[in-house]
């Protein structure tokens, strides 16, 4: 057992507490007059010193077995209370400790204040407890805690199990010194040669040259969090491939939800993947469902002031769609022939179900197209026809093409401004997706923009990526993902002056895409996982022939027309 090797090795240094070792098993219930030893014949020539060593020699073995049984029986609440001097844990918090304890694996999504830190600083403790009561087959045991950034690590979450280990009776067994088998510092504490615990941060974690028995991912919803669905499951195997079920994987936040898909918020996405699994316990509460001694009343101020931050931050629960950025219920409206689509269950049971009406204006489609895999030259080729109809005669045809060749895949929307219902119509959006065998043949695209320039007035754009040939050969400009582009989008999307039309399986895909879009300190974020090839291609095309045909005034060329007019008596401002 690995805790008597600590305190024979405390002995031999003269650090370990004799007396807080006796005073602590009378605390937990051990009667020392139920041992054969007289504790009244001490003669007065002896010390209380001498008296205590005495008392130890003779009776310390089978006191011992006693006390490790004590200890070994009790639950992680009952150790609480008699080594931690612990009854503030409230009742949930006391459940979610006793299934973290039942289960290998738990994932916890609580509110901010609800007690993270706290109860996972507490079950670090009773992992420990529980590992030195036992005989260690390793010669290195891990206990790590991952968070999002140094901070978090080290002034959070380690600030906070250290003042729990340190107030813990059984490690006050073994004095403070520089002899003594366990070591404290700023960033890990060592138990003996053999147990190590640490607290690191996602930009540096890694399992090599580890053995981990409890590894906390703490706020891995934290946008910070680097690489977080990756280090999650890899902690579950690291700690699964050296200790089956008998060690500990620990997932603890509060929820971002980023966008209106519940799944990019990493926290949610995990601990939805695993509910139902046999031994995975799954919680999702609000601060004051787990920590009782707050109110929701608390938090009054930042309701008022922030409510969406706010219902994320302490219910774990998403906002109302039309609180982000591209409210999905608009945007649904904007595809032509509005089906019951599957893009995502958990988001369309978000949506609230109206009477849609298929919308009277028309928007076609000019093309009828395919993806060809030539094996033979091992690329994917467009293959296109054009459609009977004239719907945009006299006017200009907006295309812009999102190139890739081996990785992504090509993108391209044809748009084109309906004068009458003064509305942009995305007529096609086009998706050649290579695969490990087919490279984009740039030949067939080729081949389609010269069939466009031949057949209708062409307005041409391009992505960044291998543009520069395209624009030497069939001219066109560059429109590289912007602000102003999205929230143009967005006007267009919330004015209902938009009109989507695509395949069904294209439109499943750039709703999400479009929607893992967010605007955040004047940058446009994406939080989805794969390449947003459609988004990427439709919004530029959107932007484009919405500002050949409105008088739509960029923000940066108002802001350096009144910064003009800030300096001029005599300017004058007419906007038609």
């Amino acid at each position: 057992m690995y805790l008597k090797s600590l305190i024979n090795y405390a002995i031999s240094t003269k650090t370990f507490d004799i007396q807080e070792f006796f005073k602590l098993g009378a605390e937990i219930g051990i009667n020392l007059k139920n041992y054969n030893f007289n504790l009244t014949t001490k003669t007065k020539s002896k010390t209380k010193s001498k008296y205590f060593k005495e008392v130890f020699r003779k009776i310390f073995k089978e006191f011992f077995d006693d006390f490790v049984e004590k200890i070994k029986n009790m639950d992680i609440i009952t150790r609480c209370k008699y080594l931690l001097n612990l009854n503030t844990i409230t009742p949930k918090q006391a459940e979610i400790l006793k299934k973290m304890k039942k289960n290998y694996l738990s994932t916890v999504l609580v509110g901010k204040g609800g007690g993270k830190d706290f109860m996972t600083s507490l079950l670090f403790n009773d992992e420990l407890i529980d590992l030195i009561l036992t005989d260690i087959p390793y010669t290195r045991v891990d206990f790590i805690n991952i968070a999002p950034n140094a901070d978090l690590a080290h002034n959070v979450f380690f600030r906070e199990f250290k003042q729990w280990f340190s107030r813990c009776k059984l490690w006050k067994l073994f004095k403070n010194s520089e002899k003594s088998p366990i070591k404290i510092n700023n960033t890990f504490i060592k138990i003996g040669d053999l147990v190590k615990i640490t607290s690191g941060h996602s930009r540096s974690a890694s399992f090599e040259g580890t053995n981990p028995k409890c590894i906390v991912i703490d706020e891995i919803s934290d946008e910070n969090f680097m690489n977080a669905e990756k280090i999650f499951y890899q902690a579950k195997s690291s700690v699964q491939t050296r200790w089956g079920k008998d060690g500990k994987v620990i997932l603890i936040s509060w929820t971002r939800f980023p966008t209106p898909n519940p799944l990019d918020d990493i926290g949610y996405k995990i601990y939805s993947e695993n509910l139902g699994i046999d031994d995975v316990f799954s919680f999702k509460g609000a601060t004051w469902e787990v920590n009782s001694h707050r109110s929701k009343f608390d938090f009054e101020d930042d309701y008022k002031r922030n409510g969406v931050l706010a219902k994320k931050m302490y219910e774990c629960k998403p906002p109302e769609l039309s609180n982000y950025f591209i409210n999905a219920d608009k945007l649904k409206n904007c595809q032509v022939n509005n089906l019951n689509s599957k893009i995502n269950q958990q988001i369309t049971q978000q949506i609230t179900q109206k009477n849609n009406q298929k919308n009277n204006q028309k928007c076609t489609s000019i093309f009828s197209w395919n993806p060809i895999y030539d094996d033979t030259e091992g690329k994917v080729k467009l293959d296109f026809k054009r459609l009977n109809n004239d719907i945009i005669k006299n006017n200009d045809l907006y295309v812009h093409f999102d190139l890739s060749i081996k990785h992504d895949s090509t993108g391209i929307a044809l748009s084109y401004y309906d004068k009458e219902h003064k509305t942009v119509n995305v007529a096609n959006i086009i998706e050649l997706k290579p695969t490990n065998n087919h490279i984009v043949d740039y030949n067939s695209l080729e081949t389609f923009i010269t069939y466009l320039k031949n057949n209708f007035s062409l307005k041409l754009s391009f992505d960044q990526f291998n543009s520069q040939a395209f624009i030497q050969k069939f001219g066109g400009k560059r429109i590289s993902k912007n602000i102003e582009n999205w929230k143009v989008f967005q006007q267009l999307v919330e004015n209902n002056e938009l009109l989507i039309n695509c395949r069904e399986d294209i439109w499943e895909k750039l709703f999400l895409q479009i929607i893992q879009h967010q605007i955040n300190e004047n940058k446009v974020i994406y939080y989805g996982k794969n390449s947003p090839d459609l988004a990427d291609c439709v919004i530029p095309s959107v932007y484009n022939c919405y500002m050949s045909n409105s008088k739509y005034i960029p923000s940066e060329v108002l802001d350096e027309i009144f910064d003009d007019a800030k300096h001029s008596d005599s300017y004058e401002i007419t906007i038609l």
